[in-house]
């Protein structure tokens, strides 16, 4: 009598198989890693530096490669930014803002305002962002003046009176983070001065 043929289970483990061990982070790299880490931070830092020297002598009004430039602070020591940060708006036509940008940047750079500010470029928003954001008007830039905490009425009002120094004299607004992305009649303002 002949046998019938042995079935074979293709899902059967196969005996005493032992799971491969995890090696820990040190074992996997033999300290190589940090070094990696550290030329990458270094590249990043490099990278920042050349997108800062790029923008340093940019224009609002010439510049169409980036929606914001930016300044920070160089001298003097001014708080950390909280989650009750804020800004200033300043509001400004298109043929003055890049005067305006200029002392508005110094002021940041000398310590003399926040720990940075922002400037809006040439350009082009889409359409709807320029319907969202109440900037349709392609004639008129806005500058944000940052200040670390909006509570902090007595800071916010010294960047306000440095502002009126350089000849912002009209009552502009300021706007908390948290109000961020909330354009138009939904603009969430703390005060005005």
């Amino acid at each position: 009598m002949r046998k019938a043929p042995k079935k074979t289970n293709p899902v059967q483990k196969k005996p005493s198989q032992k799971k491969p061990r995890v090696l820990s982070y040190e074992e996997a790299w033999g300290g190589f890693m940090p070094e990696v880490e550290e030329a990458l931070i270094k590249e990043r830092l490099a990278k920042m530096a050349r997108i800062e020297k790029r923008f340093e002598r940019a224009m609002p009004s010439k510049e169409r490669s980036v929606y914001w430039i930016y300044a920070k602070r160089k001298k003097g020591n001014y708080p950390a930014h909280t989650e009750r940060g804020g800004k200033w708006l300043v509001f400004v036509d298109e043929p003055y803002i890049d005067a305006v940008w200029k002392k508005i940047k110094k002021a940041t750079a000398d310590g003399r305002l926040g720990g940075y500010t922002k400037v809006s470029t040439a350009k082009p928003l889409s359409e709807e962002m320029a319907k969202r954001t109440g900037m349709a008007d392609k004639h008129v830039r806005v500058v944000c003046v940052y200040t670390y905490d909006y509570q902090d009425k007595v800071d916010s009002m010294r960047i306000r009176e440095e502002l009126r120094k350089m000849g912002i004299i009209k009552k502009i607004p300021y706007k908390p983070d948290y109000a961020a992305g909330k354009y138009g009649v939904e603009t969430v303002v703390e005060y005005e001065a």
